[in-house]
């Protein structure tokens, strides 16, 4: 099993955090944070904006996916912090699965992006 730094990097990069330990920390910009400084599996502060946006669109998502919600849902409804981590990873994961190789996924405010990608004006 990967360990919980790569995980909370995995859930942050999602996010649009960008780590430089060099520059101020900015919470609002996700800027200057240092891997280890990350608290998604120890804090329902930070994990619960991230279970909101995995679970946005969720009626539209595909089987396996399905599955996977029900695994966060299961980690909630069972209060359990370290369940709920680790489904929103394999979530992530898959998310980042279905993408071409050479894309990037970021959540934000209910959208999974491709931030490397200009949208289509059409």
């Amino acid at each position: 099993m990967e360990n919980t730094e790569e995980n909370n990097a995995l859930i942050a990069e999602s996010r649009g955090f960008k780590f430089d330990p060099l520059r101020e920390k900015s919470w609002e910009d996700r800027i200057g944070w240092r891997y280890d400084e990350l608290k998604f599996h120890t804090s329902w502060d930070w994990l619960m904006p991230v279970v909101e946006e995995c679970l946005v669109g969720e009626a539209e998502q595909g089987e396996h996916a399905t599955g996977l919600i029900k695994q966060i849902y299961e980690g909630l409804n069972n209060i359990d912090i370290n369940a709920t981590h680790r489904a929103v990873v394999k979530f992530i994961k898959w998310v980042n699965d279905q993408l071409p190789r050479e894309a990037t996924i970021v959540i934000h405010d209910g959208m999974m992006y491709n931030p490397e990608k200009p949208e289509d004006d059409a």
